[in-house]
């Protein structure tokens, strides 16, 4: 079974920390604050009450003001490393909302070891412009983590974090630092900068297609985003998008030779195949296929998949897929009538009906 993020605040990382805590505070005990983390709540936590717990143990262990403690935590914040070591980060969320300057300073030392881009939020909702114009400097600062930040930490629909209504309405002043960053040498940054396009493109599309027409062939980093940042116009078939990268309607392609099943199971893969052809040359093609999944209140929902993305001389082209009907914790199927699509270039070609049993 592999390992859950929230195991790895096991006995050896807290006696590591407490180590390093008593550097900064010699008279802390290390017995106590183990006692502390470990209380009798801690088995049943998930892995954020857990960084919670570590963060309130912080601020109860180590002396001092606000500007004292973060002074103390950033000489052994290197010393923790990847995500477990967001309780640094937190810190700042929780306890510095009202020292901003202090705080902002602080995220971007953190992030350097443990990202901030959940700590910033806060900040960005209290104190916007400030905010804002600190991360519009991160996004030129020399270390990579933090130039991702600035990208990272403003995104409208950053996941297990609560979105940013004030960007979900106007996504304006995200823009600049997205520019900046457009052409950053590390691909850490820029799929983040990826990313926030594609949560701009969730609320504003028109925005987010201007923005990818404006940054097309100005270099294989830009064509790089906008491609990765364009992924959810790209699968719901927004015709400018598939346009834009010269996906256009195939007129004489042809679907034939469908084969799958009427009925599959649960645990089961759905298996299909087809053949394209056309008169002339393939050309450029994005084929998808979509499944309308039954939902528990009989209406479908539709995922797309893809399924080859290709330019081609020749003449036809023979593909096959299947899809797994595994049961999983993260996705419910329900028994019933569901449908597989071929998507071509963004338009339907075929659709074919199937009955998933138990």
């Amino acid at each position: 079974m592999a390992e859950l993020l929230k195991d790895r605040y096991d006995l050896q990382y807290i006696e590591s920390l407490a180590g390093k805590l008593q550097e900064i505070e010699p008279l802390l005990d290390a017995e106590k604050f183990k006692e502390f983390i470990f209380n009798n709540s801690w088995r049943d936590m998930e892995l954020k009450e857990r960084m919670q717990h570590i963060t309130k143990a912080l601020n109860y262990f180590v002396e001092g003001d606000y500007q004292q403690k973060i002074a103390k935590l950033q000489k052994i914040a290197h010393y923790f490393n990847s995500f477990e070591a967001h309780f640094f980060p937190n810190f700042v969320a929780e306890y510095g909302r009202s020292h901003v300057k202090i705080s902002l300073d602080a995220l971007e030392y953190f992030t350097q070891f443990s990202s901030s881009e959940f700590a910033i939020r806060p900040f960005i909702i209290d104190a916007p412009v400030e905010a804002m114009n600190k991360m519009l400097s991160w996004a030129k600062h020399p270390n990579a983590h933090v130039r991702r930040l600035a990208s990272e930490g403003c995104r409208p629909r950053l996941p297990w974090a609560s979105p940013l209504r004030m960007f979900q309405k106007n996504p304006k002043p995200i823009l600049p630092i997205l520019e900046i960053l457009k052409n950053d040498p590390s691909r850490y940054v820029t799929r983040s900068v990826a990313n926030n396009l594609n949560d701009i493109a969730k609320d504003h599309p028109q925005l987010a297609i201007n923005c990818a027409q404006k940054w097309k062939d100005l270099s294989k980093e830009t064509n790089w985003i906008i491609k990765h940042g364009m992924r959810s116009l790209l699968k719901a078939g927004e015709i400018s998008v598939l346009r834009l990268f010269d996906y256009h309607e195939p007129s004489e392609l042809v679907l034939s030779q469908f084969d799958s099943t009427n009925v599959v199971r649960l645990n089961e893969k759905l298996a299909f195949s087809f053949l394209l052809s056309s008169r002339s040359s393939l050309g450029r093609l994005r084929v998808e296929f979509a499944i309308d999944f039954l939902k528990a209140n009989q209406k479908w929902i539709r995922k797309v998949f893809m399924l080859k993305e290709f330019s081609s001389d020749a003449q036809e082209i023979f593909l096959q897929k299947a899809f797994s009907f595994e049961v999983r914790t993260t996705r419910k199927y329900y028994t019933g009538n569901h449908r597989l699509i071929i998507l071509v270039n963004g338009i339907e070609f075929y659709q074919h009906c199937f009955k998933l049993n138990a």
